[in-house]
């Protein structure tokens, strides 16, 4: 995953917001470490802008 790909929530038990769930976003912003964070803006009305490990998104759409 990098910055400017298109990503979907798949972690329903993490504690994160559920809004974001069936929603699709654009990672902004890659954070090292071991959780690997990405920062997410979602792409629905007034989504917000959000991280999460790596682990709790899937890839929809990759920018090459």
């Amino acid at each position: 995953m990098k910055v400017g790909d298109l990503v979907r929530y798949t972690n329903e038990n993490s504690g994160y917001p559920r809004q974001c769930d069936k929603s699709v976003g654009v990672i902004i912003r890659c954070i090292s470490g071991t959780a690997q964070r990405k920062v997410v803006q979602w792409l629905y009305k007034n989504g917000p802008v959000c991280s999460y490990p790596a682990e709790c998104l899937e890839v929809v759409s990759a920018t090459r």
